[in-house]
């Protein structure tokens, strides 16, 4: 890559972090070292360096840098240097080395001549200052038994430095959550290191925060969001890493964390997070009084007093998946049937039990489970399509094709076109002509004609009724003229003309002149150059006082 492209080598949201941290003054200094050989000093919740070696034509031959993120391949501290580097050689085309004879002042050798106790009063009183250094500082060198209070200081530090009056707006969110990126940074290594428990505490640090943050924030950016994805991540591979282990003291203190956590007011609203924090622990449900406990919550929110709104009720069915997935791991099948037959008023149990009943080769047991979802549904047209599918299989296995014909129709009016060939292979060709004019016949009697009607006549190369169609709604000219023109080129010239001067006269804006102009061009190409010059000519006499759609007119090719 080259100074000139390197975006495209980064991932997108790393870009966008690095952009931000360039445009808001975290790049502190550049240095050529020797030629062509740069260390670029970026100040975010750390100090870090950013190491760049150029070869000719400002090729990026190597970058590196020593902050902790290896969660891919660049970090957003390179892409602010390469950001601050490019500006830097396009500007001056030169960087001065950092010779023995350099009479600028440099940072690293004052402070080298500095003594001791010089330095540790320079660095508490720039603490004092600046609360995110120290926090940061803490977090970095604290002992272990500390450093959960740390990073929980060092998020605090820096939404409480984006707030404005109480609340952190849209483009101050990314600035707040820098203390929680770096302890998200070393939860991330301790999971690498294998310290499952510190990985899960730090990251629980960090999900309390953010989603109390969004209280007061707004995260129409959706950086908020993002860091919960990536810290629920974490803590769920946290939990199943831990679980792996033969024994293991971490397993008892993760699980206690997590349905802690889990329990806590701030996800009530947000029981998506909820549900994530609680499967992790399923993980962990191997002991019997950790699956009790487990089992025990879970029951607690079902048995709570929720309102009755599809809200609640979908909070309950994610609850029962918990339950099932325990179930399976740890109880007999007898036990896992009966809980889903239990539970059928959810549609993904019915949906398990419908696969169970069909692997099992009960097919008239699907078709009564599926004629009860489609009472039980009615309102849900996706849930009613779903069971139909299940009973179609049922009556392929059974062989029963007057039901798989009717069944097979219902879907096709229900706009399903890919039904449409299975249907017509139900019949011998000699009675299939009736079968299809019928079947059309029906769906132009509906309120709404469905699309699947036009994918027919255009499969069955019905041209007769799609220009019928044609005439009656002449935007279809647009899809249906490449069927047309063998038999109808006039007719086809004609709608589409008259398609075009309708919609020129309902435009009054240069937008709605190009999409004029762009039925122009497709007229040129159905109907040739002079048919297309024509109506070009037509138009321009017709609205001579329309400079913009002559002039969009005017640039069709």
């Amino acid at each position: 890559m080259r100074l000139s492209n390197f975006e495209q080598f980064f991932e997108e949201e790393i870009l966008e972090r690095g952009k931000n941290y360039f445009f808001n003054g975290h790049v502190e200094k550049i240095e050529e070292v020797e030629e062509n050989h740069f260390f670029i000093a970026i100040f975010g919740s750390d100090f870090y360096t950013v190491e760049v070696f150029l070869e000719e034509n400002e090729q990026i031959a190597d970058t590196s840098c020593d902050c902790p993120y290896d969660w891919s391949e660049f970090c957003k501290h390179q892409a602010a240097a390469l950001y601050a580097l490019r500006k830097e050689v396009h500007t001056t085309h030169h960087i001065k080395k950092n010779v023995a004879d350099d009479k600028t002042p440099d940072l690293k050798r004052i402070l080298a001549k500095l003594k001791k106790e010089e330095l540790i009063n320079l660095i508490i009183d720039f603490s004092k200052d600046y609360k995110e250094i120290k926090a940061s500082l803490l977090l970095t060198y604290v002992p272990a038994e500390d450093t959960i209070a740390t990073s929980k200081q060092l998020i605090k530090v820096f939404m409480q430095k984006a707030k404005k009056q109480g609340f952190i707006e849209w483009d101050r969110v990314e600035d707040a959550l820098e203390g929680a990126y770096t302890v998200l940074e070393k939860a991330q290594m301790k999971l690498h290191d294998e310290e499952c428990y510190d990985a899960v505490l730090l990251s629980i640090a960090v999900l309390s925060a953010v989603v109390d943050m969004l209280q007061y924030c707004d995260d129409s950016s959706g950086f908020v969001g993002e860091v919960i994805d990536e810290t629920l991540a974490i803590i769920d591979e946290g939990a199943s890493t831990s679980a792996l282990a033969f024994a293991s003291d971490d397993k008892e203190k993760i699980f206690t964390a997590i349905i802690k956590e889990a329990c806590q007011n701030r996800y009530d609203g947000w029981s998506d997070w909820r549900i994530r924090l609680l499967e992790s622990c399923i993980y962990l449900s191997d002991d019997k009084q950790r699956r009790k406990k487990l089992e025990d919550t879970l029951n607690k929110i079902i048995t709570a007093d929720l309102e009755d709104s599809w809200a609640s009720k979908y909070e309950m069915e994610q609850i029962k998946l918990l339950q099932l997935k325990i179930i399976e791991m740890h109880e007999s099948d007898a036990e896992l049937e009966a809980f889903l037959q239990e539970n059928m008023q959810y549609s993904s149990f019915r949906e398990k039990v419908i696969i169970m009943q069909l692997e099992k080769g009960k097919y008239r047991e699907v078709l009564t489970l599926c004629n009860q979802g489609e009472e039980a549904d009615k309102k849900y047209a996706g849930l009613v399509t779903r069971w139909k599918k299940y009973r179609l299989r049922a009556y392929e296995k059974l062989q029963d094709i007057e039901n798989q014909r009717e069944l097979l129709r219902e879907l096709l009016m229900d706009n399903h076109f890919e039904y449409y060939h299975q249907l017509k292979s139900l019949y011998d060709s000699d009675v299939w002509q009736p079968i299809l004019e019928k079947i059309l016949d029906e769906m132009k009697q509906k309120r709404y004609l469905p699309s699947a009607y036009l994918q027919i006549l255009i499969e069955e190369k019905l041209t007769n009724k799609m220009f019928e169609y044609c005439k009656q709604h002449p935007a279809s000219i647009q899809e249906l003229y490449p069927y047309l023109l063998e038999d109808y080129l006039l007719e086809v010239k004609e709608i589409f003309a008259a398609y075009i001067h309708f919609e020129a006269a309902a435009a009054s804006n240069r937008n709605q002149y190009r999409y004029v102009c762009k039925k122009v061009q497709i007229l040129k190409r159905a109907c040739g150059e002079m048919v297309g010059k024509k109506i070009i000519k037509e138009l321009i006499e017709k609205y001579p006082k329309r400079k913009a759609l002559i002039d969009e007119l005017g640039k069709i090719k």
